[in-house]
Order: C-alpha cells, then structure tokens, then sequence
C-alpha cells in the first residue's frame, strides 16, 4: 500500500507564503494530477513529499508513517525531473542502475534475496549484482531501451532520455512515483505518445503515482484525480470530468478547457414568477434546477464554448466574427457580441468568414453562474441534495 496525506502543509521562502494550510490526501494506486499554472506551488509540494524541500508547518504520512523527519533516501520515493537528470558520464544501463547501487547494504537486499532464490556459490555482492541487472534489463525491456544501454546521455534524443529517467525511478519499485513535468522538453507528438505510455505503465505496476503539469490536457488525460492549485492554494480536487462539469469556482473554470471558458456579467431578474438572466444584449431563461436557488445580485455567466451553437432565426444574441482557426475536424469562432467577445466551436463543414455577422444561442442547461464577488459556483438549491 502507498496512501499519502497531507496534513495542514504550509511553506514560506523568506516572507513569501508558497502554500497555505493544504490538505491532501492520496489513495494507494492512483495517478494524481496537481495541476496549476507556473508558481502555483505544486512542484514545491512534490519536493516536500520526496524530502527536498522541508515544510514551514504541517506533517505528511506515508501509510501512517510520518516522512517528516525522514532524508529522501529514507522515504521510498523516486522522483523523475523536469531535466532528465542523467548522469553524462555513465552509461544508460548505469544510470538506471545507479539507484540500486547507492541503496547497497540497506533493507531491500532481503527483497533482492528472496527473489533470486538460493543460488549457491554467490557471496552477497554478486548476489547483488545479479538482481541489480535483473531489475535493469526488466526495464529497459518494458521501456523498449534496451538497444540504448551502452549509450551515455549525450547520444540519446529527448524521448530517449525521459524514458531513462523514467525508467531510473521505476527500477528501484518505490511505494510512489514523483513525476515533475517530465514531459515539457518533448515535441507535440512524443509528448502524446509519452503520456499514453506512463498511464499505461502506471496501470501496470500499480503503484501510486503524483504527477505536476501546468498543462491542462495531460491532467484531463492522465488523472485518476485532479487537484487545481493557484497560489498556494489548492482549489478543487476531483474526476477531470467532474472537475469539467461542475468547477468549484471561476478560476478552475477558466483554468480547465480549451478553448477557455466564456464569462459574462449578469444579473438574475424575476419576470411573471420565472427566473431569467439579463446580460448585456440578451434575456435567459434559467434552468428549472435554478429556479429555486438564492442568486446573488452580480453573476458571472460561463458558457463553454461547445455550448453555443449557431442560429440564424431568431438568435438569442448576435455577433461579429473576429477570428477563424481552422483545426481539421473543428473549427474554433472568436465573435464579439453587445455582451463581450465570444469563442466558440463548430462543425468543421460549416463555412465562416471574418467580419461575417452571426447568430447565437445557448445550450442553457450547461450554463455556469459564478457569484461575482467571490468568484465560488453557484449551486442551485434542488442539486445541493
């Protein structure tokens, strides 16, 4: 088992607070995402799991063990960095070796032992030698580097070197994976097929990973969970598609979905005993689930940007389009409109053009309402239950 929990976790570098009282649970086997934009504070919360970093305040537990006062090499972590962080001077089978090298003499030598079998005339260090190359080739064969292994760092490309970083985490078989945008020096491509690849492997050894990224699609692709993070402070946690459906707030709103999602200033407004929204340029009847709940006098509606869709009879809004992206099986509309500037999707048949006039309406049962003043989601009285 590898279940971590964060307890009250507060860092400060100087007079600068990096996180705030967070609290964080993981459960053995999953690939939680923590997600943010840069200076969020989600890569010093993975170097305060792994040791490198000590927190302000708080107490993190690894199966009920407190790691806190523990060194990194006493916690059972493997990190995979940003860089790589291969030695230039060794060899790939060295570097995926070294780890085990360095743990020499330690506890998992029974491991080790218990695994070989009895294997007489050995004395313990060719045992050691033995399982350390065992564990190596086993590897590199489910990394599929094994060609690479008598080469050093300067003659591998990016994705060969991330898969030796990856693979020099994964031989030591820790209780949990630390991974630190270990994608972000790869192209488009290789980033995709790489991703596919960890949560592949993930599955396989099942064991309990955390993984950092400010990109939002490797969080919605990869995540058992993801945890939003901004300023230091974690903002939702949940299923990425939980997470896309019903964000917490608007900054997880705007953060998760591209294109991003549309905000517009409204207000709620009572008409004949129905509740509507009134924004700028046009009047919304609200959902029956929102009929009943106690809107705040400012809002702020979002809209994502599959949830326009065009109209030319009678359109709830009209609009000007500014700009046309055309991505193949999509394409993706900026128009500005009386209640502000506008993204949304459409068919890739369908021919737009720039300066174009055009009609709009909303799917309004996946309407978002945010309290202006404090950015938190609206919830509506009949779905609190």
């Amino acid at each position: 088992m590898a279940h971590v929990e964060l307890k009250n976790i507060s860092k400060q570098f100087g007079g600068q607070t990096v996180l705030a009282q967070l609290d964080l649970t993981v459960e053995d086997r999953e690939l939680l995402v923590l997600v943010g934009p840069s200076g969020c504070g989600k890569s010093t919360l993975l170097r305060l799991i792994a040791g490198l970093e000590e927190p302000t305040s708080g107490t993190i537990t690894l199966d009920g063990c407190d790691l806190t006062p523990l060194a990194p090499k006493d916690r059972d972590v493997a990190m995979v960095f940003q860089n790589y962080a291969l030695y230039p001077h060794l060899s790939v089978y060295d570097n995926l070796a070294f780890g085990l090298r360095r743990r020499s003499g330690q506890a998992w030598h029974q491991k080790a032992l218990d695994g070989l079998g009895k294997l007489p005339g050995l004395n313990l260090r060719s045992k050691e030698a033995v399982y350390i190359d065992s564990q190596v080739r086993k590897i590199a064969q489910v990394l599929q580097i094994e060609p690479l292994l008598n080469r050093r760092p300067a003659e591998l490309s990016g994705g060969q070197k991330q898969r030796v970083a990856l693979g020099r985490a994964m031989v030591r078989n820790p209780k949990i994976y630390l991974m630190d945008e270990p994608l972000s020096n790869l192209d488009a491509q290789l980033r995709t097929q790489t991703r596919t690849q960890i949560v592949q492997w993930q599955q396989q050894l099942a064991t309990t990973t955390i993984y950092v990224t400010h990109d939002q699609t490797e969080a919605m692709t990869m995540g058992t969970r993801i945890a939003i993070m901004n300023r230091g402070f974690l903002q939702q946690i949940d299923t990425p598609l939980a997470v896309y459906r019903s964000p917490a707030n608007r900054f997880v709103a705007g953060f998760i979905g591209e294109p991003q999602m549309n905000f517009l200033r409204a207000h709620p407004q009572v008409q004949d005993g129905v509740a509507t929204l009134v924004a700028e340029g046009f009047t919304l009847p609200l959902p029956a689930h929102y009929q009943a709940a106690d809107l705040p006098p400012n809002l702020t509606l979002g809209l994502r940007p599959e949830h326009l869709y065009l109209k030319t009879s009678d359109p709830l809004l009209r609009g000007t389009v500014r700009l046309v992206e055309t991505l193949g099986s999509e394409t993706l509309v900026l128009c500005q409109t009386p209640a502000g500037a506008i993204n949304l999707r459409v068919s890739a048949d369908q021919t737009i053009s720039i300066g174009e006039g055009i009609g709009l309406d909303i799917q309004s049962e996946w309407l978002h309402l945010f309290d202006e003043s404090t950015g938190q989601r609206v919830i509506a009285r009949s779905l609190k239950s």
